[in-house]
């Protein structure tokens, strides 16, 4: 399941140094929130509520993944 998920302050500058593909280990903490968001309708545009929900994230950890060939059992 797909989250998504907001860095801010430092947090967000290191988020810019970790590798596209990395896994990582987030924590942080679920919100709610929403926006009024324009829906156009056959009468005009309507503002509607739109709900949010994202993780903030608190830290993040780097996990080390194997090599390939300790991952397929290859000495």
């Amino acid at each position: 399941e797909w989250h998504q998920c907001v860095a801010y302050g430092a947090t967000a500058d290191y988020t810019a140094k970790i590798q596209s593909g990395a896994h990582v280990f987030l924590e942080g903490e679920l919100t709610y929130r929403e926006y009024d968001r324009t829906v156009e309708t056959d009468s005009g545009p309507v503002k509607v509520p739109w709900p949010i929900t994202e993780i903030v994230i608190d830290s993040i950890t780097v996990i080390a993944r194997k090599d390939k060939q300790e991952r397929s059992g290859a000495a």
